[in-house]
């Protein structure tokens, strides 16, 4: 099973830490997000990514690494998205600190992120080719 829908139970007003205009679900599933080079020395790289809920316009996304790019592209583990990224655009940020089953306590960086653009493999910029490429290991330095 690709993700996990469920309703959420009460209407979502729209306040300053909620803008979306649309009804959200709450939906889990994995994901990658793809942040272009700042220059031509960098690459660019990747970074893991789950939602934790979706709507038409938008998406609240979570990773245990920070996204410092504004826009960037994201692939779900979605059958409709199977060959299309989706252009994005951050529109807020927040940071929790957790702890893990293992007791050690680590940081989670939360998204509230706007859905750009829905783009076809022919319609990727070309910076992004390289690591959208099964053999590329594009993480940034000091990740694991």
């Amino acid at each position: 099973m690709p993700g996990h829908v469920t309703e959420l139970e009460q209407h979502v007003e729209a306040t300053p830490g909620n803008r979306r205009d649309s009804n959200r679900k709450e939906f889990r599933t994995a994901g990658t997000a793809y942040l272009l080079a700042d220059d031509a020395r960098d690459t660019g790289h990747s970074i893991r990514v789950w939602t934790r809920d979706v709507s038409v316009s938008g998406a609240k996304l979570s990773s245990n690494e920070e996204i410092l790019p504004r826009k960037f592209y994201l692939k779900l583990l979605l059958p409709q998205l199977k060959d299309q990224l989706l252009e994005c655009e951050i529109m807020n940020r927040d940071e929790k600190a957790r702890v893990g089953i293992n007791g050690k306590e680590r940081r989670e960086f939360l998204y509230g992120i706007r859905f750009l653009n829905v783009l076809s493999a022919t319609e990727l910029p070309t910076q992004l080719q390289p690591l959208l490429e099964p053999s590329s290991t594009s993480t940034p330095s000091g990740s694991t």
